[in-house]
């Protein structure tokens, strides 16, 4: 199941202790027939939805732990259709029609 999920080990940083650059390295996708991987740079935005700083303070609480990146508390994992879920839940909560 690792070999093909995103996990913590594809996640870096620049700096550990004040970092600004978020690197996330996926080894295959569908776009990538060959199987080159490709690595996605995000930056830090300072806002209320920075990705740097949001995927710092869930890895805290996510741990170090082996297995997919993305776990509930209860370390089942995020499919597909628990994300459709989650969204949905979440565009409820903020008035809009999912």
């Amino acid at each position: 199941m690792t070999d093909i999920h995103l996990s913590p080990r594809e996640i870096s940083v620049d700096d550990p202790q004040r970092p600004s650059v978020l690197y996330v390295t996926l080894r295959q996708s569908k776009t990538d027939q060959l199987r080159k991987g490709v690595t996605l740079v995000l930056g830090k935005t300072d806002k209320i939805l920075c990705p740097v700083s949001s995927m710092m303070s869930y890895l805290v609480v996510r741990g170090s732990s082996a297995g997919p990146l993305f776990i509930y508390l209860d370390n089942s994992f995020l499919t597909c259709d628990r994300f459709v879920e989650e969204v949905r839940r979440a565009l409820g909560s903020a008035g809009v029609d999912p």
